[in-house]
C-alpha cells in the first residue's frame, strides 16, 4: 500500500493597512498537509510565511514540499475602511491646512 498525504492546505491572514500611504500592512500564511519542509516563494521576491510592512496590493505566493507538490495562490492586502489624519500642529491661519483640531 502507498500512503500519500494530504493535500497542502493554507490559512491566510491578513492584517490591513491603516492609510492610504501606510506600510503597515502583514500576511501570515499557516500551511497544513503536504509533507513538511515547506519552501515560500512570492513572485515579489519574499521567502517565508509572513510577511511584514507592506503596501496595500496583491501578493502572488508558491508553496513547494518535500516531495515537490505544488501550491499557487494570491493574498489581498487592502486599506482599512476609515482612516483618520489627526494633526500633531495646529496652525490656525486660515491657509486651509491644520487650521482646525
Amino acid at each position: 500500500m502507498i500512503e500519500q498525504p494530504e493535500a497542502i492546505e493554507v490559512i491566510k491572514r491578513v492584517t490591513p493597512v491603516g492609510c492610504e500611504s501606510d506600510s503597515d500592512g502583514k500576511i501570515e500564511l499557516s500551511i497544513g498537509g503536504g509533507s513538511p519542509p515547506f519552501t515560500v516563494i512570492w513572485l515579489e521576491g519574499f521567502q517565508g510565511e509572513m510577511l511584514y510592512e507592506l503596501p496595500k496590493g496583491i501578493y502572488t505566493f508558491q508553496i513547494i514540499d518535500n516531495n515537490n507538490c505544488l501550491v499557487k495562490d494570491t493574498v489581498i492586502v487592502w486599506q482599512k475602511d476609515c482612516c483618520i489624519d489627526i494633526p500633531n500642529v495646529i496652525t490656525p491661519n486660515s491657509d486651509g491646512f491644520n487650521d482646525n483640531l
